[in-house]
């Protein structure tokens, strides 16, 4: 079992992502008694007898990953359930796996009523202190930089400092370049952010006398939403802010318009404000308008619904292009004859399939990647990508004009998301790693997202199935 004390100076990181005072939600199933969870941990260390007589590090994070999986997919036994997902918190703490250890603790958090700061303090405080290995250190300073951005949601700088200060000196000691500059970049986003916010002080204080003061109200809406893309902290302060037009569409949406005409005209308009705005806040301008947008989009039809994909693609394409992209368009990386930039030819026979592997994977780490599909939409061809073999396959259906996202479940692929697809020549799927899930892209709009504890893409499928699909722009985004 874990260490729950937290002493000398990895304190203060457990004391900077403790999550507050705790209050049990009486929603989610109780712990087990410890005679429950002792029966349940006998049954499951028999159950598993070969898999925990393996010792090394390697193999207690291979277990731990499968009590995670085993965990998430048992439905009719708590005990067992529970005992499971403390086995993969367990095993990754001595395995010094903070990001499976951390997965494991909320998804146990989703079901039962514990206390999830506690025990990520607990984790991170004994995977710090045992840290020796890159990896080590390449998961810690990972799960740093994601507990930091809680604390700069709430404007708390100095603890989110300290906290991706830790994570740049892990960065480092982890030996990838890719995420030491990744956590450099944050860093240095950070100190932007905190100067933005020093700014704002004389704008506090005047709101701490006067609330309603308008001018300050604007000064601080705007950064809440144009600058740290926070609307729901910032649309309370537009709404009593100087600038008539923002006050007004904040005054719409605090009303929450649930009409898809009132939706869409809210969105028309946030829209035409961020075109007004520099970066970043003409893409956070664009998104908020998109979420609106998305609410609306099933019940809208005709022209309204051409401008609306319009404008949610390109919302899409302005969050794809950030990063440095590596194409890898060669049908010799995936055992192929042809040239740089050749499209690959996938020709399956009807019932059949082919299916080919990318076997010369680009040097770095990355962390999303994306690929055009050309099929012809008189036939019922499938074009398949399987960006995660071992867990999750991305797929166009011609003959259902459907879009799926599915899940391995040892035998077969089950759909857990699918989209009605329009007959379209070519499609684009693009998936992004982003806060421990997958997510993915159809036509540079986000469709579904699938749960992770991959930080990097090191494998890609592509198959055609019932005919002929080529596959093109296939490219990877550097982990910056």
């Amino acid at each position: 079992m874990m260490s729950w004390k937290v002493t000398g100076p990895v304190a203060v990181l457990a004391f900077l992502v403790s999550s507050g005072a705790y209050s049990q939600d009486p929603s989610k199933a109780p712990v087990p008694s410890a005679e429950d969870q002792a029966d349940a941990e006998k049954f499951i260390k028999d159950l598993f007898k070969d898999d925990y007589a393996k010792r090394t590090p390697i193999d207690k994070v291979t277990l731990a990953k499968k009590m995670l999986s085993q965990a998430t997919q048992t439905k009719d036994d708590p005990r067992s359930q529970f005992v499971l997902f403390r086995e993969a918190r367990d095993l990754s703490a001595q395995a010094c796996d903070v990001v499976t250890g951390m997965a494991a603790i909320d998804e146990m958090s989703k079901r039962f009523a514990i206390d999830p700061g506690a025990m990520k303090n607990a984790l991170l405080v004994t995977t710090t202190k045992s840290a020796k290995t890159p990896e080590d250190f390449k998961g810690l300073a990972i799960v740093n930089m994601k507990l930091a951005e809680p604390l700069i949601t709430a404007d708390d700088y100095e603890a989110a400092e300290k906290l991706m200060a830790t994570a740049v000196a892990q960065a480092v000691k982890s030996k990838d370049a890719g995420l030491a500059l990744r956590a450099n970049l944050r860093t240095r986003d950070l100190a932007d952010l905190k100067g933005k916010y020093e700014k704002l002080k004389k704008a506090k204080e005047v709101l701490a006398t006067d609330p309603a003061e308008p001018g300050a109200n604007l000064a601080v809406g705007r950064f809440q939403c144009f600058v740290k893309n926070n609307w729901a902290g910032g649309l309370p302060y537009l709404a009593k802010g100087s600038d008539p037009g923002l006050r007004v569409l904040a005054e719409r949406e605090l009303l929450n318009p649930a009409g898809e005409s009132e939706l869409i005209a809210l969105g028309d308009a946030w829209w035409e404000a961020a075109d007004k705005e520099t970066a970043p806040g003409k893409g956070y301008g664009k998104d908020h308008a998109s979420a609106l947008y998305a609410k609306a989009l099933p019940k809208v039809t005709g022209i309204t619904l051409t401008k609306m994909e319009k404008r949610l693609s390109e919302a899409g394409a302005l969050k794809l292009t950030k990063g440095t992209w590596i194409d890898v368009t060669d049908p010799k990386n995936f055992s192929m004859t042809g040239k740089p930039g050749d499209p690959l030819e996938l020709i399956a026979k009807p019932g059949g399939f082919q299916s080919n592997k990318l076997v010369q994977f680009p040097k770095g780490d990355f962390d999303g990647f994306t690929v055009r599909a050309t099929l012809n939409p008189a036939t019922n061809v499938q074009a398949w990508v399987y960006y995660d073999p071992t867990a999750y396959a991305a797929f166009i259906d011609v003959a259902r004009s459907t879009f799926y996202n599915t899940i391995d479940a040892g035998n077969q692929w089950h759909p857990i998301f699918r989209l009605p697809w329009s007959k379209n020549s070519e499609s684009t799927i693009t998936v992004i790693i982003e806060d421990g899930e997958y997510v993915l892209y159809l036509d540079n709009r986000e469709r579904t997202r699938a749960k992770t504890t991959n930080t990097r893409f090191t494998k890609l499928i592509l198959e055609s199935r019932d005919g002929t699909v080529k596959y093109d722009r296939i490219q990877f985004r550097k982990a910056e």
